[in-house]
């Protein structure tokens, strides 16, 4: 976990990072960073040795409190160290944080929709907009945010405008489903989004809408004009 932070922010944040923290912690530490200190050490173990999933982006769960510290001690390293020692130093540490955040920044307003997200706008070109979606093999919390009252992961909340099918091994698809996709897999239309596996009626195809215990999950949109 903790090399995850170093890919996630990259080597030169992470070294100055370090730094002010191990500045913090030395240079005449106070309550505030003894409090800080304790959330970050508790957060840190949590996450690195009890957390039974860990996933490489859960750093970001301790950064603020980690940045918290760096600031800490870098101003620590400014007021400690003799003059203009000190304020060089803590400048040269700013600086290292200013350049790689620039480039951070131009990252994130280039970034595009992607995963789930891509799932519900393709949804929504193709007439489900407002339909509900069956989620097979998804986590709940990336389609939630996306699909909030109506995505479902239980067969029974049935019919369904969509069956959209995730790989994450935790949520395997009921016997139900399966049966379902496989004996009426030729009469559905299949398209792959960025990850997932997404099943629709064919536009314009009229179906009945029956319960799921009858293994008709899906209903057709009604046909455009």
């Amino acid at each position: 976990m903790p090399g995850s932070c170093g890919r996630g922010v990259g080597a030169v944040t992470t070294v100055v990072f370090v730094v002010g923290l191990f500045a913090a912690l030395v240079l005449r530490p106070g309550r505030l960073v003894a409090y800080l200190g304790t959330a970050l050490g508790l957060l840190v173990v949590f996450y690195a040795f009890v957390a039974h999933i860990a996933l490489a982006n859960y750093y970001a769960a301790w950064m603020p409190l980690l940045i918290a510290l760096a600031a800490i001690g870098i101003t620590r390293l400014a007021t400690v160290l003799p003059s203009p020692i000190g304020g060089v130093v803590a400048a040269v540490l700013v600086v290292a944080l200013v350049v790689p955040a620039i480039g951070e920044s131009v990252t994130i307003a280039r970034t595009h929709p992607s995963g789930i997200a891509r799932v519900d706008q393709w949804l929504g070109d193709h007439g489900h907009a407002a339909g509900s979606v069956l989620f097979v093999a998804a986590t709940p919390t990336l389609t939630e945010p996306y699909f909030a009252g109506r995505g479902s992961m239980e067969p029974d909340d049935g019919p369904f405008a969509a069956v959209v099918v995730g790989d994450d091994r935790r949520f395997p698809p009921s016997a139900e489903v399966r049966a379902f996709l496989r004996s009426d897999a030729d009469q559905l239309e299949r398209t792959e989004v960025d990850g997932f596996t997404v099943w629709i009626p064919p536009h314009g195809h009229r179906r009945g809408a029956r319960r799921p215990t009858q293994r008709r999950p899906l209903r057709s949109p009604d046909p455009r004009p």
